[in-house]
């Protein structure tokens, strides 16, 4: 007799969803959560004054004279090397077509999207979510994007959309670690190298994000311990485009560290100053309380977690921690929130995804306590996003007081709505020198001073052919609108070569050391009185005068070198206040 073979049904074939062998419905609330704050961000898109100096480099730069502020005065007046590339790329491939300050506001909402969708696949990595059986609920996702100072920051000309994709890519790179252990696939330690780049490049972005890099890369260490591949290549991969950054810096501007850094670091301000910045970005959203919910959420996690998949978690978290720790030490900043998203998304990041299993047992029982910490979350979002923001007072508002929303003071201050392209600051006070140049440049062809607070200003004519130039305290509006043919003098050590190494004299953050008069006409050459003739005369002697012409002379292969072997003691150069102790120090 015959045995009947039973029919078998041939194997269904799995839906892939747009993420890559996922059933696209798992993702639709994540979907949702992103297109929302997409549309939240491009809704807030705005440029911030400081942002404005960025766009003035990469105008710059886009024209041949090199990323610098001011043409034939190579400063590095911006923080972010990644940021100025990248816009600066996006810019090239528009053909002209559109306004840099239109491409820099798309560009910013596309990386922040992008960021989302990155750490919510990391997540899925990392913790091997079941998206065939259960949706995923972007818990970390939505603290994060309920928080209005994330959109803000999304735009604005800073870097913080630039953080949040390289956040994103980095968890993306180091999940994946992690899912191909896990599969059992065979490890290189110098493979893929996009995911070396990525890791290694945080002082690329921000140079505090080393910290991040260096966490990244134990991580990365830590997982390939005994992997194939060569140690040596995977660590040229990860360092390498930092290190040829880092030997341009020094050849090119003459400095180990960014202009920035130098004017901004030092001073009265301290704990107490940065604790209150970080209380001014928490408190008006009550952020402490999901941060709590999603903290718990995470050490729920980890409990039964692998050692690798703590290892990434900890690689995310405790760098961000340690540069919330850092901002507060140094004593903040004084545009709230700017410099504390992007620490919050890598805070969040390990929990940006979630599946149903969080929330429902094996046997289909509700887990009560993340259910209650999961509602909890969706009813603060909801208020955080409609209701809660920074305090605002019409009557008192100081814009460098980290209390107030820096958007809604650029409205409310500045220009009336949104500022969302550079002729919008045109009429405001950020750009009265500006006005006054136009005002009296007819009668004196351009070759005029105006020297300006921008509150108290003066005009001097200068010699044929060395205007126009403006000295002020605000230099991105009015660079900006003023265009790269006038030069700006920034009396607030940003983007001048001698202004950054004074004494600091402020108590503001990010506004520490200040020009005199006196030294702005050293600057430009003018012997008005006895202070500036020796401020003058200071600039042509001794260390300071190699400082100034490493960033001022022509650029040759000699002048590279010598900027090169110059960049230690131009960075530890200190100039003091007075211009005749500086002819005593130097000449």
């Amino acid at each position: 007799m015959a045995a009947v073979t039973e029919a078998r049904p041939a194997p269904r074939r799995v839906r892939r969803g747009p993420f890559g062998g996922v059933p696209g419905g798992a993702w639709l609330p994540v979907i949702l959560l992103v297109l929302a704050f997409g549309a939240m961000a491009w809704s807030h898109r705005w440029l911030h004054e400081d942002g404005l100096i960025n766009l003035r480099v990469i105008e710059n730069l886009l024209a041949g004279r090199g990323p610098v502020y001011n043409q034939g005065e190579r400063i590095e007046a911006f923080t972010s090397p990644a940021q100025v590339a990248i816009i600066a790329l996006a810019q090239v491939l528009t053909l002209g077509a559109a306004p840099l300050d239109a491409t820099v506001l798309v560009v910013g909402v596309a990386l922040a999207v992008m960021a989302l969708a990155l750490v919510a696949r990391a997540s899925v990595d990392l913790w091997d979510l079941d998206v065939r059986r259960h949706a995923l609920w972007p818990v970390g996702l939505l603290v994060f994007s309920a928080v209005p100072l994330t959109w803000d920051f999304a735009t604005s000309g800073h870097e913080g959309s630039v953080g949040y994709a390289w956040i994103g890519a980095s968890a993306l790179a180091l999940g994946g670690v992690v899912r191909r252990r896990r599969e059992g696939a065979e490890a290189h330690v110098d493979r893929p190298r996009w995911a070396l780049l990525v890791v290694g490049s945080g002082a690329l972005v921000r140079p505090e994000y080393a910290l991040f890099s260096i966490s990244f890369l134990v991580a990365w260490a830590a997982l390939h311990r005994h992997a194939a591949g060569s140690r040596w290549r995977a660590a040229a991969w990860a360092l390498g485009p930092t290190l040829v950054v880092q030997v341009f810096r020094m050849g090119y501007y003459g400095l180990l560290v960014p202009n920035t850094a130098l004017a901004k670091l030092g001073g009265p301000l301290g704990p107490s100053e940065g604790w209150y910045y970080l209380r001014a970005f928490v408190g008006p959203f009550v952020l402490w309380w999901p941060l709590l919910a999603a903290g718990v959420m995470l050490g729920l996690r980890l409990m039964p977690a692998r050692r690798d998949q703590r290892l990434v978690a900890a690689a995310l978290v405790l760098p961000a921690l340690a540069i919330i720790g850092y901002l507060v030490w140094i004593g903040g900043d004084y545009v709230n929130g700017r410099l504390l998203v992007v620490p919050l998304f890598a805070l969040l990041a390990p929990v940006a995804v979630v599946d149903g299993r969080t929330f429902v047992g094996a046997r289909g029982e509700l887990r009560v306590g993340p259910a209650v910490l999961g509602a909890a979350i969706l009813l603060w979002a909801t208020v955080a996003a409609t209701a809660l923001r920074p305090p605002w007072d019409a009557t008192s508002s100081d814009f460098l007081d980290p209390r107030y929303d820096a958007r809604e003071l650029a409205i409310r201050k500045w220009v009336g709505e949104p500022p969302t392209s550079i002729a919008d600051y045109e009429g405001t006070f950020l750009t009265g020198p500006y006005r006054t140049l136009m005002a009296q440049r007819p009668s004196t062809d351009g070759d005029l001073v105006v020297v300006d607070d921008p509150f108290a200003g003066q005009v001097i004519v200068l010699p044929p052919g060395e205007g126009p130039v403006i000295a002020s305290t605000t230099i991105g509006a009015l660079g900006a609108v003023a265009g790269p043919d006038v030069r700006i003098v920034d009396r607030l050590a940003l983007a001048d070569p001698v202004a950054s190494h004074l004494p600091v004299t402020g108590a503001t953050a990010g506004h520490l050391r200040k020009l005199t008069t006196a030294w702005v006409y050293g600057r430009l050459g003018i012997e008005a009185d006895p202070a500036s003739s020796a401020a003058v005369r200071a600039l042509e002697c001794g260390d300071l005068a190699r400082a100034v012409e490493s960033a001022t002379d022509p650029m040759s292969p000699g002048r590279f070198v010598r900027n090169l072997l110059a960049a230690p003691a131009n960075t530890a150069l200190q100039v003091p206040e007075d211009p005749q102790e500086a002819v005593d120090a130097f000449c």
